[in-house]
């Protein structure tokens, strides 16, 4: 579904990623695990045509987009849910939810999208008319992936999204993750927490410092010496 060939991106003359190749199969979970600064929020971005590669490709559903717009890029049913959740928090629950829904999927589907997310996160549906900027950080979250998945997206990008929660909320953020994939969800994700993000994922890989330097399946992965004593701390 999607495939990252060789992208290097620079802010400036300071390099952020250098050659970097990833692949995500249709209906998986493949996770990027990697520490602060490593260069994961600006693959996120360059997937989702927030910034654009210097050099490389990406293609996707087999065609090129590393040189298309955000717009174009969500409309082909990529949807980035990005780090720090991003909501407009002086909207409601759901103005929120309908920001994201994209308008070529007309009325009864977005009713249908809305009435699904709703299912997941029934919280959502109680303050639905409560402002997203009065909700706790577990909820924000959960607000920001709803929106994510009102456009209907072919794969998710979810960019760190157990950052500043709660254990308690962290688990049930990933068991949502599971849930969504066994329903057939293709997602990318992005997490500083490698044990919970390789648990859940099928394949992955360890970005450092602006490179790949390991991938394969994800339960291989958990028991690597590497990833052990650099992200699990044993």
């Amino acid at each position: 579904m999607l495939e990252v060939k060789q992208i290097s991106v620079s802010y400036g003359l300071a390099p952020a990623l250098w050659e970097v190749s990833l692949s995500v199969r249709d209906g998986k979970i493949v996770a990027i695990v990697g520490s602060n600064g490593a260069g994961k929020s600006t693959l996120m971005k360059a997937i989702s045509g927030l910034i654009h590669p210097g050099e490389g490709t990406i293609e996707f559903d087999q065609r090129r987009i590393d040189h298309l717009p955000p717009h174009q890029v969500a409309r082909m049913g990529i949807a980035h849910v990005p780090e720090g959740r991003r909501i407009f928090p002086h909207l409601t629950v759901i103005e929120n939810l309908k920001m994201g829904v994209l308008p070529i999927k007309g009325q009864k589907r977005a009713q249908e999208i809305l009435n699904n997310v709703f299912n997941l996160f029934p919280i959502l549906a109680e303050r639905q008319r409560q402002l997203g900027g009065t909700l706790s950080g577990g909820q924000q979250q959960m607000l920001a992936i709803g929106r994510g998945l009102m456009s209907d997206p072919k794969i998710l990008l979810l960019d760190e999204p157990s950052l500043g929660l709660a254990p308690i909320i962290v688990d049930m953020v990933f068991e949502v993750i599971t849930r969504l994939n066994s329903q057939g969800q293709t997602i990318l994700l992005v997490e500083q927490n490698a044990f919970l993000s390789l648990e859940v994922a099928q394949y992955a890989y360890v970005l450092e410092v602006g490179r790949i330097v390991l991938e394969g399946e994800a339960t291989k992965l958990i028991d690597d010496p590497h990833i052990k004593k650099a992200y699990l701390g044993e």
